[in-house]
């Protein structure tokens, strides 16, 4: 299933609160945020602005590959991963996706997820070089 944000954006409401849903499951903290009686019209507005900011720049593969890259530079693998997570909820096939998905997994030390990507990939098939980084990657990552 792919989701269309053209199509989310033209149902304004839906799509903010489509896009509260997948912010509070990734992240409870702004669940928590965007709950609390003390959260206050600004705050929330900048939330959504932020989260239409993410929607917008993470439309294609390409452009969510560029985003997470982005993230990962400035240190945030976790942030990282969990846009590459998203995105692959609606394109289950993208592999240069999946395959970043699964290197950060490891760098993080989450190896279970990292092999199960990994196994993902295998089943695509998925190009070598990628398969042998992924490998080094979760191999590397073992203490």
């Amino acid at each position: 299933m792919r989701i269309d944000i053209t199509q989310a954006r033209q149902h304004g409401a839906v799509a903010v609160l489509f896009a509260i849903c997948v912010l509070t499951t990734a992240n409870p903290a702004m669940g928590q945020a965007l709950a609390s009686p003390a959260a206050d019209g600004v705050a929330v507005e900048q939330q959504v602005l932020a989260l239409n900011g993410e929607l917008a720049a993470t439309e294609t593969e390409s452009d969510t590959l560029r985003f997470s890259a982005g993230l990962e530079a400035d240190g945030d693998l976790s942030g990282a991963a969990n846009v590459l997570e998203r995105y692959l909820f609606a394109d289950h096939n993208a592999v240069m996706a999946r395959a970043e998905y699964a290197l950060l997994l490891c760098r993080l030390d989450d190896l279970e997820a990292g092999r199960f990507e990994e196994a993902k990939l295998a089943s695509i098939p998925a190009p070598p070089d990628i398969m042998a980084r992924i490998a080094k990657a979760c191999a590397d990552a073992v203490p």
